[in-house]
Order: C-alpha cells, then structure tokens, then sequence
C-alpha cells in the first residue's frame, strides 16, 4: 500500500482516531480541525434558530407501491437488432389483425408491455431529528424511494399506487395550505452536475442566494456559506472552478463535496441524499455524516442517505436503517435492532474479529439471502426453499411486517401542526414558490450565464474567428459579383443565412450539458424556468450581434451589395433575427433531446426541409402541393426579404426588356435600333421592359411584392418566441434524466437459475503456468498465450502542471519525489485523501499524462522502456467504464483482443485466450448479453461493466496492470466481487497497481 499526502505547504487535516476499520487517509488541505469546523456549523444554524425563529419540522410517511410499465425486451433483457425493429415494424398490421381474429400472436414478448415493479408496498416512517441510511444491491430501489420521498418522481399515469405524507398531510394538501413540497424537502443527486466554468464558490454560493429568502442578518448569510465550505474542507479549492472532463478543475472528491454543499447551504427540512460517499475517503465520508447528525438534531431535520460503502464508524452514525430487495422493504426500523431481527430468522451475524463489516453483511444478505443463511446452516442450497427458510423477497418482506418492530402506524413524533409555517421567515422561505420576485432570480441567473459564457474563451473566440474566416472565404468566391448576375447573389444570400443559422449548431452541446444542472436547480424551486430561458436568450444576443457584425462587415462589401447604410442595416439586422431564431430552436431541441448524439441529429430534417423549401433548390411555381411548406420556412421569409432589399433599391432601377426573347426579336427586325441603349428604347415602347431588379426577381421565382419586405423580419421574431414558449414549456413539462442506475440482478428468478453454478478461481502461482486445484474449485489458468511477468519500478517522481489563469496563474507541483515499486503475483494500492494526488501518480506511472512537467525514471524489469513498447506492456482499467453499448461481452472481448495481441498469435489461441479470459474472471453466463449504456434497462450492472473492463484490458496479455477506482460507485457487495476478480489477475503472474478509496476489511 502506498498512501499518498497532499504537496508540501499544506496543513494535515484532524481525522479521528477511533475509525480503524477502512483505510483512511490522514491528510487534506484544510488547516483547521474538524471539530472545530463542526463547532462552527452547528453554531450558526443555532444562530439562524435565534434569529429566524421555529422552522417546520417534517415526518414522513411511507404508504406506496411504484410500477413501470416497459417493452418486454427491457424487462427480460433480450437484444433487439435493427432488422427485428423493421420486421416487427412491418408484420405489426398482421399480428394487429390475428389478434382481433382471435388468432392469437398479437403481441410477442418483446413487443409486449410488462409491468416492473420498482417499489413494492413500501411502509415506513421518517422521522425529525433522525438520519436513515438506506442499504440495497444496484437497481433495487435505492434512488426510486428517494426520489419519491422528495417529491420529485414522476407520477403520471397510474405509476404510483398509495401516497406519501409530510406530517400527515399529502403534496396536495401542503399546496393547498400554502406549503411548497419542493422548498421543504430536497433530493441531492449520486451524479454531480455542475456548471465547469463556475468555481467552487460561486457554485455554492448561487444555491445559497436562490434558495433562501433576503437575509435579516447579512453577516450570518455569509457566516453560513463559510461554514458550509469549511466544514467540507473546500476551503483550499474555493476559488477554483469545477472543470469537467476536459477542463482542468477541482477533484472527483472535491466536486462531490461540492454537490453536498449546495444542499446544507440551503434551508430544507428534509434531506434526501443518494450515494453522496462516492469518491471519497472514509474520512471526508465520516465526516459529513456525522455533520449530517447533528444537524438533524440541532434543527429537527430529517435525512434519508443512501451509501454503498458504509464503514462501521459511519454506520454506527445513523438512527435508522431501511433495506430494500426488489423494491420492497425488509427491515425499516432502529439501526442497533437490525442485527437481531434477521437472527431470529436464522442469519448468522459476521463475528466481531471476522473481517467482515456489518454495513456490507447487510448488503450481502439482501443481495444473495441465500448464500447469507447457508453461512449459518447446513443446509444445502437446493435445499432451502422447501426448509421455509425465509431466503426470497417475498418471505424477508413478511417476516419484517410480523416482527414486533414493525409499527407503520404508530403515533407521529411531529405533532400534524408541526408543518404549520408560524413565523415570517417560515412563510418566506417555505409558503411561497420561489423566495424572491422574479426580476431578482433573473438577475441572478443573468449573472451566472455570463460568468459562465465569459469564461467559456474557446467557444465564444472559436465562433467569432469562424466569422471572419467564412465570411472571407464567400467573400472571395462571389468577388464584387456584377448587378445582372441574379442567380448567384440569390445562392450568396441564402448561403448567408445558413451559416449564421449554423452558427449556432456549436451551442448544441453546452446547451445539453447545462440542461441537467437546470434540471436540478428547478426541482429546488431555485428559480422560474422562465428566468432561465429568458436569460439563456439575453446572453447569446451580444454574441449573435457581434458575430453577425464581423460576417456583414466583410462579406457585404466583397460580393459588391448595395453599398447603402440603410440596405445594410436591413441586411445585417435580418441575420441577427436569424440568428437569434435559430439559436432558440437549437435550444428546444437540446431541451427535447435525450442525449447529445439525438440533439445532433434532430435538427437534420427540420433544417433540410427549410433549406429544400426555400426558394432556391426549388422555385415556388414547382412546390406544388407542398407549397404550404415554402411559408413556413423561416429560410424562405428571410431570403425573400433580402432580395428585396437588394434588388428592389434605387441602384437596381436601370430599365431592361422583361423579356430577352422579347428583345431579341426585336433587334432582329430592326437592325438599325442595334447602337440605341437597351433604356431608350424602352422608352420608346419598343419592347415591354421594367427595372432590372424586377426583372431579376421575376427570372429568380421571387415574389416582388413589398408587402413581403418585413416578412423575413417578422417571421424570425415570430419563430423565435414560438420557440421561446415551447423550451418554456419544454423545461417545466420534459425531464430528461440521465439514468445511473443499473438493472436490476439477483433477484429471486436469478438465483434459483444460478443454483447449480459451479466456483472458478485461479491458485496462486508464481508464474503464469498457475498450479494444481484445491479444496474441489475448478482450477482454470492461462495457458493459451504465454507472458514475461514484470516488475516496475519508479524513482524520485515528480509532475507540475500550469495553473488557469482564471484560477490565479502560474505552476502547481502535484507529485514530490515519489519512489516505490510493484511486483509480480501482488496488488499494489495507491491511497490517500481526496485531491491528495492519487489518480495523477497512477497516470504519471502509467505514461497517460500528455500535459505537464514529469521528472524521474520509470523501469520494467529494470529497464527504460521506449512510450510505444511501454503501452504494449501495461493495460489501464479507467475509473469510467466506456464499451461500445450495442455490442456482447463475447464480442467485446474478441474486438479488443483482435486489435491488442500481435501478429504471432493465431486466430485459434486468440480465441482460446479469450475462453480462458471468460473463464477466469467468471463472465461466461454474460457471453451473449449485450452492454448497454450505463444504467440501461437492459444493460449490464455497475459491476459486471467494471469485471468486463478488466477482461477486456486481461486479453491484451500485459503483464502489468493499472486500475483506476475500481471500486467507485459500487456497492460493498459489487466492489467486492469486482476486487477478487483483480486479485485474480495478480495471482496469474501480473503486477496490479490500484487506486482505492474507502476499502472495507475483505477488500484491504
């Protein structure tokens, strides 16, 4: 183990010495002691009490059951391939008809609709002054239960069955008493969304601001604000901005604390917090709650904490637990009672000398009950559904509803007044929607939108240097174009508007990026989603202004438009309206739009129908039926009016013939008109004639008609509050949520399938020949493709990396002569606080780090080794698990062992390694099953990515390894099944380097 400390300069952080049990990091960035800095917090909410007066209390009561309806494929988890969508597609008339014949085979199991039930009967009471910690496996109902304790999961339809009550009263009924559900209560997200370019204060701080009324007692506003930070150590990273994954920021850790802060600076009632341990040292994590302790009990709150990973001294925290399987509730009572209720039902407790933590034997039994109750009982695993053991769902579900702990309607601890608002504060802060007008939540959203755009340098240079660029290259390629060339000006013109139309395309992806930080803000009632959007649209206009400027300015004069101050303000004002109208319809869609890779497509055939339907591609004498469309497309408007503008000024009022067959019939008839000006002669009559401009609009199939000269104006407002209102309505209507979980496994129906499956482990060995079997477990070893075991070693490493400007400047040494070494048939762990620079000596070791200064001297066997050969020899497991989500395990792993392995392998031992890869680390079962995104339906579990991550980089047969958190994110149970299946690798004969945060015993 190497545990890795903060650069010099810092001062270590007080940590209490009575939490032995994880491996903790002992350093941090804070100089002040942590109970100093508690001290502190709970003085000022005793401050804000005096000064505010009662706050409400809540008490929430839990009477609900939580159904989905889904597609059979998404239930079952079966693969649906494009040719299946066509083919069902195209026999759905025919099943629609067999089924109404009465023939059966209406609907198959994919297409069928199936109802999953998220949550099931769940019954329970949360009460003030207490903190709750919910355990549960991945995709059991952790995040669904505390969404609806909240207030904010959907309920549309008939999804929820029973209701959920604040002190006695339901949503509606607090509404209807003036009380917002969403002012009392907040559900602090397990993802960290974040605005990159906002540093940590300003993040906080703007939550702080938006979510509490104006202040009696300024100083104790900001007192807060300090408080909160300190408290969460952010106190060295307060100035820096959150980043993202490519802007330099703060840590993983430190943006979690971050998202915690948010929530404490606020003034709700009710806490609902999903895995907000994730990234964090035991420390930080025992820390904060026990922060979260005494503000419960300090303000009569009530917290309900999801964690994945609880040590003991963080367990022993809480008041109550509630475990959930399949959505249901198996114990929901006092914390110290758990342990006896399940050994009355036979479970047998791990010993205290055991090794084994009581927060993840709680995990484990609701996980696997079965392997938990055969731990204490001879029976065998077949066995135990006829002994009545009580090892499914259903039966824990029962067992907890007959013990004498279970008491859903025992009398209230907060009396049905307790919710009333009896102060003016109260009334202020919970009575109204939001707590202040809404010229101040503009202004204050105004503000941040323009910190963030200022900031934003790359995008907003980016754009303006498009402008000059493309606006040269146009000018150039329609070069003082001469008057009668009317045809061209009319594409030059069109082209104009597409590429200030397109412009803004580039918005598409902050605009999806910042919806989810918009997301959590509404459902915080931190601001109006008007605000929002209105600002949205007040920061882009200077851009859409200065940008149209700089394409006008050199454009206009280069393709010899009219040269008139009032044709190119016409002409320059027209782009800015399209402009800013298509600025907004890109916003909707990033509104509407799943994920980035639908917001880039959606656009696609809404703008090819503008462009098709605009008047150039196809004149509007041949639209014929599908006229309609050319007076709908903002393109069509805007060209018109900028021909107009062109064509019908004074400089176009030349009189020509009308018609040049017309004309050219004439000369021929009279030879002797052949040296008289084309203008004379139509004064004469001698042929029907009208202004060139005219002329050119009737040759290009533009309607002449000055009615039409604002239209293009016009239509581009129109478009564009049209717009306004439907990314309006879009943001108060859709939410767009960025699923995290995971499908659900190991339910009852799994473990009865995986009854007879039989243990694979790899014996230690000290070579990768592995060794002889024991104890009956299957022994599979590597023995397709051999490898050299290697030992890597490090001396005097040192890393620097340039500092922002706007985080201050200048250099920050973040690795100090860092020696050590790591050897074959061992696993080696990088440990340390957050931020303490744990990921960044695992980068620098494994070579990933392009920016930056690295000294020292990195070996293999002893050796320097060339970049190239380096990778060859070492495999990097990212803490974030990207695969290619339509593709199987077996796939995966036979795509990245194709590319990996070398030419001297044959096809056959390749696919024989790949077998044993399968084998070893267990996979086999999920050969056939595809990936999926993370969090998909149908996907494969949190953990199962990360076990796939690891084979996928095992296949490459290097013989060094780095793991990069392998653990986060997961639960105690996952995390370790995931770490045994690395162990593994090590045993093989491999150096296995990792970086870990929050190991429970079995782990370390």
């Amino acid at each position: 183990t190497i545990c890795v400390r903060p650069p010099a300069g810092t001062t270590p952080r007080a940590v209490r010495p009575d939490v032995p049990s994880r491996a903790m990091a002992s350093t941090a960035k804070d100089a002040q002691p942590t109970g100093d800095k508690l001290a502190n917090f709970l003085n000022v909410l005793k401050r804000e009490a005096a000064v505010n007066g009662a706050l409400p209390s809540v008490e929430v009561k839990c009477d609900f059951s939580y159904t989905l309806k889904l597609p059979g494929s998404k239930v079952d988890r079966t693969i649906v391939t494009v040719p299946e969508v066509f083919a069902n597609a195209l026999t759905a008339p025919l099943r629609a008809i067999a089924a109404l014949a009465g023939a059966g085979g209406g609907k198959d199991d994919k297409s069928s609709i199936k109802e999953f039930k998220v949550l099931q009967s769940v019954e329970g009471v949360f009460r003030p002054g207490e903190i709750t910690l919910l355990l549960a496996p991945p995709g059991h109902g952790k995040t669904s239960l505390l969404k609806a304790v909240a207030g904010v999961l959907p309920t549309s339809g008939d999804r929820m069955t029973g209701s959920v009550k604040y002190s006695g009263l339901t949503g509606a009924e607090l509404a209807a008493k003036g009380v917002d559900v969403n002012r009392l209560a907040c559900y602090v997200e397990q993802v960290d969304t974040h605005l990159p370019f906002l540093n940590v204060k300003e993040t906080a701080q703007f939550s702080h601001e938006n979510s509490t009324p104006a202040p009696a007692d300024p100083a104790l506003h900001a007192d807060k604000l300090r408080a909160v930070t300190s408290l969460l150590a952010l106190d060295g990273c307060i100035n820096t901005i959150i980043g993202n994954d490519l802007v330099r920021g703060v840590s993983g850790g430190e943006k979690k604390r971050v998202t915690v802060a948010e929530a404490l600076v606020t003034n709700v009632r009710l806490l609902c917090m999903d895995e907000i341990s994730t990234g964090l040292d035991a420390a930080v994590t025992y820390n904060i709650i026990a922060a979260l302790r005494e503000w419960a009990r300090t303000t009569n709150g009530t917290a309900v904490i999801a964690l994945l990973q609880p040590t003991p001294e963080v367990f022993n925290q809480f008041d109550q637990l509630m475990l959930l399987r399949e959505g249901a509730p198996v114990y929901h009572g006092p914390r110290d009672k758990a342990v006896e209720h399940f050994t009355k039902l036979g479970f047998v407790a791990p010993n205290p000398g055991s090794g084994e933590d009581i927060a993840d034997w709680f995990v484990n039994l609701v996980a696997t009950p079965q392997k938990a109750f055969m731990k204490g009982s001879s029976l065998k695993l077949a066995n135990l559904a006829s002994s009545g053991a009580p090892v499914t769902t259903k039966a824990l579900a029962a067992a907890w509803r007959a013990s004498p702990l279970f008491a859903p309607g025992a009398a209230p601890a907060a009396a049905p007044d307790a919710v009333e608002l009896k102060t003016p504060f109260a009334k202020s802060q919970y009575g109204v929607a939001y707590p202040h007008s809404y010229a101040s939540h503009f202004r204050s959203v105004l503000a941040r939108q323009v910190t963030v755009t200022v900031r934003n340098k790359l995008f907003v240079t980016a754009r303006m240097f498009s402008a000059i660029v493309t606006s040269l290259i146009l000018g150039s390629v329609w070069y003082q174009l001469p008057k009668e060339k009317g045809f061209e000006k009319l594409g030059m013109l069109l082209f104009c508007i597409l590429h200030i139309s397109f412009s803004n395309f580039s918005e598409l992806t902050f605009s999806v990026e910042q919806k989810y930080v918009a997301y959590k803000h509404l459902d915080n009632k931190l601001f109006p989603p008007f605000t929002y959007i209105a600002a949205w649209a007040v920061v882009h206009l200077p851009i859409a202004i200065a940008e149209t400027a700089i394409f006008s300015c050199i454009l206009y004069p280069m393709v010899g438009l009219v040269l008139s101050p009032g044709n190119w303000l016409f002409f320059y004002g027209n782009l800015v309206l399209a402009n800013v109208g298509m600025a907004s319809f890109f916003r909707i869609v990033a509104l509407l739009a799943p994920d980035m890779e639908a917001a880039q497509t959606f656009p696609g055939p809404v703008i090819a129908i503008f462009i098709i339907f605009a008047g150039f591609l196809i004149t509007p004498s041949k639209m014929g039926i599908f006229k309609f469309v050319y007076y709908l497309s903002l393109f069509a408007y805007s060209l018109r009016s900028l021909c107009q503008n062109e064509f019908m000024s004074d400089t176009y009022d030349t009189l020509v013939a009308t018609s040049p067959v017309e004309q050219l019939a004439y000369m021929v008839a009279n030879p002797d008109k052949n040296g008289t000006s084309v203008e004379q002669l139509c004064t004469e009559g001698a042929f029907t004639c009208s202004t060139m401009g005219l002329a050119i609009m009737t040759q290009i199939n533009i309607d002449p008609d000055e009615g039409w000269f604002w239209g293009g104006a016009m239509f581009c407002l129109g478009f564009f509050c049209l717009t306004f209102y439907g990314g309006l309505l879009a943001l108060k209507k859709v939410r767009i949520v960025t699923n995290v979980g995971s499908s659900r496994t190991g339910t009852d129906e799994e473990a009865e399938a995986a009854a007879g499956e039989v243990a694979v482990a790899v014996a230690a060995a000290a070579g990768p020949h592995g060794g002889a079997s024991a104890g009956g477990v299957k022994d599979i070893s590597q023995k397709n493709i051999k490898f050299v075991p290697m030992c890597i070693a490090w001396k005097d490493l040192e890393y620097t990396v340039n500092i922002a400007k706007q985080a201050g400047g200048g250099t920050k040494q973040l690795l100090q002569h860092v020696t050590s070494a790591a050897r074959p048939n061992r696993m080696l762990a990088l440990m340390g606080a957050s931020g303490a620079g744990k990921t960044t000596l695992l980068d620098v070791i494994a070579g990933r780090k392009t920016g930056g200064v690295r000294k020292g001297t990195i070996t293999l066997n002893g050796h320097e080794v060339e970049k190239q050969t380096f990778a060859r020899l070492t495999a990097y497991c990212e803490q974030m698990d990207m695969h290619n989500e339509f593709a199987t395990v077996g796939e995966a792993l036979e795509f990245s062992a194709t590319l990996r392995l070398g030419d001297e392998v044959s096809a056959e031992a390749r696919r024989g390694f790949v077998s044993e890869a399968m084998d070893i680390l267990e996979l086999r079962p999920l050969m056939g099953r595809m990936i999926g995104s993370s969090g998909s339906s149908n996907g494969l579990s949190p953990g199962q990515r990360k076990i796939l991550t690891v084979a996928v980089e095992l296949v490459s047969n290097a013989p060094v390894f780095f793991l990069d958190e392998p653990t986060s994110g997961l639960d105690s149970r996952a995390a370790l099944i995931v770490m045994t299946e690395v162990n593994k690798v090590a045993k093989m004969g491999r150096t296995v380097i990792s970086t870990i945060h929050q190991p429970s015993r079995e782990i370390f």
